[in-house]
């Protein structure tokens, strides 16, 4: 059994709008159908010139947001920052989804509150600079609207700024950030196995998941695990076949690349009770039949 899980909704950050210095600052709320979102953010820019903030999805109960894969149907979640000033680069992180099974398909989802971290550079921190976010995402819940929200936010110049007190630790965004995938390698567990096969003609993934300790797991859970191909590709929900003894094996479609041979780079989030964690996995593509 495939456990649902969402970061997310286990950790929110408590939310302070603008009583104070020390306080977390958000935006005001944009209302769109099924819920809200706001832009929140730490009052304080960081000695790298990184603003940290957090894009705060609050959902109505029964609805969902996606992931940036949204899975076999629906629409992704993506950030934009076009028409910002005084910005020099900002990404954008997405906490483990849940998978969420509708009786006709499985989809990558959030619901209740999300919150969606940002690490921004600014060009100059003596200079004010104003943060202009679009994000572009499908709500759902007896139907699904495609809707698009512009959050703004000034962040004033660390001149102006230069009186305020330190950012208290209980109003920081840790919490957001310390819930993200862990991004891991090599021999770390969990480790992942991918080999490319073909099975009955169809051209699938078979993923081999190893855990060092399956204590995490309730009984007959397994780990979660999402695939992410490259530009062009589509990765179908895997699909466990089998376990034993901390080795989970499972199987998925891989759509939409070019028949012949070649090296794929694949992003792979692995779940594991209340731990997730991130890893890349390049292999190339020489299919055998099994």
């Amino acid at each position: 059994m495939m456990r649902a899980f969402s970061f997310c909704l286990l950790v929110v950050c408590p939310l302070v709008a603008n009583a104070g210095s020390s306080a977390l600052v958000t935006s005001d709320w944009e209302q769109v159908e099924g819920g809200a979102l706001r832009l929140v953010r730490e009052p304080h820019v960081q000695a790298n010139n990184t603003l940290r903030l957090a894009i705060e999805y609050k959902l109505e109960p029964g609805w969902h947001i996606y992931w940036r894969v949204p899975g076999e149907t629906g629409l992704p979640t993506s950030v934009s920052f076009a028409g910002s000033t005084n910005l020099d680069r900002a990404e954008v992180f997405f906490p483990a989804p849940e998978q969420y099974n509708d009786g006709y398909s499985v989809s990558y989802v959030y619901h209740d509150r999300l919150l969606l971290p940002i690490l921004a550079n600014l060009k100059d921190p003596s200079k004010t600079s104003v943060l202009s976010v679009v994000t572009d995402f499908g709500i759902c819940n007896q139907i699904c609207i495609p809707e698009a929200a512009a959050l703004q936010m000034i962040v004033p110049s660390t001149r102006a700024a230069a009186n305020t007190t330190k950012l208290a630790q209980a109003n920081s965004l840790d919490p957001a950030f310390d819930a993200l995938p862990k991004k891991i390698s090599g021999k770390t567990m969990p480790i992942a196995t991918i080999t490319p096969i073909v099975k009955d003609a169809k051209r699938l993934l078979q993923i081999v998941v190893e855990l060092e300790d399956v204590a995490a797991l309730s009984l007959g859970d397994s780990p979660s695990l999402f695939i992410e191909g490259p530009k062009g590709a589509y990765v179908s929900v895997p699909v466990l076949r089998d376990q034993s003894a901390g080795r989970y094996t499972y199987e998925a479609a891989l759509e939409g690349l070019e028949e012949e041979s070649g090296e794929v780079t694949l992003r792979l989030t692995i779940v594991v009770g209340q731990d997730a964690f991130e890893r890349e996995a390049t292999l190339v593509l020489r299919l055998a039949p099994q």
